[in-house]
């Protein structure tokens, strides 16, 4: 179930995540999320993160810090072992201190990488389509309604920074 919802979020993000690719400056809420679709159908997360509004990606910051108590914390009850085998698993690092060192953008990378790697859900965003796009009143962000292939559809925020649109995925991450 735990799995069933990431991996939701994994597709709200996404789709919220919608645009530019990789590093590539998208003009309007609409080009961040065709370049987003592109970065998805590829499964770059790396391209995904960089899209990321700064908001996001500190709240996927916080989320990585949160874990190192978690984790040192079961460290202590966990044959060591074991722990090296979850630690490759999960994240491509063989300790805690080599999870502690990792860049927040690596943790993003490698947190998506292994809850989408049986999900053949990114494979449909070719087929999903804006079917409206409402800016604030000052301009600066955006919703997109997403209406995927079968009819559904979903949210997805952006944020004019920098001169350029950006996902919004703060909520999810608690930016």
């Amino acid at each position: 179930m735990k799995k069933t919802i990431a991996i939701m979020a994994c597709f709200a993000l996404a789709f919220t995540l919608s645009a530019c690719g990789g590093s590539a400056k998208a003009d309007t809420p609409e080009e961040v999320f065709e370049n987003m679709k592109k970065v998805v159908k590829d499964k770059d997360f790396g391209g995904l993160y960089d899209m990321l509004s700064k908001d996001s990606q500190s709240g996927i910051e916080k989320s990585k810090e949160k874990a190192i108590p978690v984790l040192e914390k079961t460290s202590t009850v966990v044959p060591e072992e074991k722990m090296k085998e979850d630690l490759e698993k999960r994240f491509g690092v063989s300790s805690l201190d080599e999870f502690k060192a990792m860049s927040t953008r690596d943790f993003f990378v490698r947190l998506f990488s292994e809850l989408t790697k049986d999900d053949d859900n990114f494979e449909k965003m070719d087929k999903a389509t804006i079917e409206e796009c409402k800016y604030s009143k000052d301009e600066k962000s955006a919703t997109l309604t997403i209406k995927e292939a079968d009819g559904k559809t979903n949210d997805m925020k952006v944020v004019l920074e920098d001169g350029s649109w950006r996902l919004d995925m703060s909520e999810m991450f608690g930016g």
